[in-house]
């Protein structure tokens, strides 16, 4: 008989899953912190729209694997919990932030648009202040981060 493995291939896509969201809850709670507070560079960011990519991927692949739902009733020891709709959910917000933030932030270019401006002969960092998230494009991606934040629970 051969060896067994689909304990451990759901273990490992429910585990990616859990600490990629942890990780993304706590992530877009500080940008929104930041984005009320005294603003962020444009590095922030870019990571952002690299974590949200992250967990758009790690839940697409949770979601492939047969019996994921049970196991993870089982890891909560929670018969009510439905991790495909908590995953759904997750999975939806992070889509639609990553969404607004490539089409709310202006750009000259991918990544470079977002880190830098270019000055004369050079490039600067860009800085968003909290003034930029205050209202119109701002706050529209303000609110779908916090949506990720809150589509996660610790």
């Amino acid at each position: 008989m051969p060896v067994r493995t689909s304990t451990e291939a759901k273990g490992e896509a429910y585990r990616r899953v859990q600490t990629s969201s942890a990780r993304m809850g706590k992530i877009a709670s500080d940008v929104v912190g930041m984005m009320n507070g005294a603003g962020m560079s444009g590095e922030h960011l870019v990571r952002l729209r690299d974590d949200l990519i992250n967990i758009i991927d790690h839940i697409t692949r949770a979601q492939a694997v047969p019996g994921i739902a049970d196991y993870a009733k089982e890891i909560e020891d929670d018969p009510t919990y439905d991790a495909p709709t908590e995953y759904a959910t997750l999975k939806a917000a992070a889509e639609t932030a990553k969404t607004t933030l490539e089409t709310v932030i202006p750009s000259d270019g991918p990544y470079v648009s977002l880190y830098e401006l270019a000055v004369g002969s050079g490039l600067t960092p860009r800085q968003f202040n909290s003034s930029a998230f205050a209202s119109g494009d701002g706050l529209s991606l303000k609110t779908a981060v916090q949506a990720v934040a809150d589509a996660v629970e610790f």
